[in-house]
């Protein structure tokens, strides 16, 4: 069954004007996990961390989408899209193009705990990955920051908690929200910042 997809793309400019060049995504739930998974590692490899993973599969039993080949040993691993319609009740076409920061990541963090206490809140040794297939849904520089105050804030189950942004077809950046030294953040004075889009 084909799974519902936003934007994804670049401009490119040239001698006969700007052109948007839109990501094509796969059809299925499982094919874009694995499409978003293979970016997500090659990405996090190339930045030379604490954390290699060497290769990865998905899982067929149980809750959990994949499990890792790291330079930590064998690790689970989830993924959480940030869909519309969890997130918005609305569907791709009705997505704004505004979001306030503390508004949008209070909302993903609500889900990151929906998941954990799905999972019990002891720690276990369980990624999760984030992501996005709409530009409109990207998190922002200062969202993240709040969710990464959040995850030190509040008890879960997850050994690290990751963010991908995929740019384009074949790349994308990797942040790690969890853990961090993030312990404090100002929600009041952040609490009307908001993300405009500009496509």
């Amino acid at each position: 069954m084909k799974k519902p997809t936003g934007k994804i793309g670049f401009i490119r400019i040239g001698p006969t004007g700007a052109n948007y060049h839109q990501t094509i995504f796969p059809e299925t739930k499982e094919d874009i996990e694995k499409f978003i998974t293979e970016r997500f590692v090659n990405n996090l490899n190339q930045q030379n961390t604490f954390l290699q993973i060497k290769q990865f599969q998905k899982k067929i039993e149980n809750d959990f989408d994949f499990v890792l080949d790291t330079s930590l040993g064998k690790r689970d691993m989830d993924l959480m899209e940030i869909a519309p319609k969890d997130f918005l009740n609305k569907g791709y076409s009705e997505i704004p193009n505004h979001y306030l920061d503390t508004d949008l990541g209070k909302k993903v963090w609500d889900k990151i705990e929906e998941k954990s206490n799905h999972y019990g809140n002891k720690k276990q040794k369980l990624f999760l990955l984030i992501y996005s297939n709409d530009f409109r849904l990207n998190l922002s520089e200062l969202c993240i920051q709040y969710l990464k105050y959040l995850s030190n804030k509040n008890k879960h189950c997850f050994e690290m908690i990751f963010y991908f942004s995929l740019l384009n077809s074949e790349e994308g950046f990797s942040m790690l929200i969890y853990p961090t030294d993030v312990y404090n953040f100002d929600e009041d004075k952040h609490k009307n910042d908001a993300v405009f889009s500009l496509l």
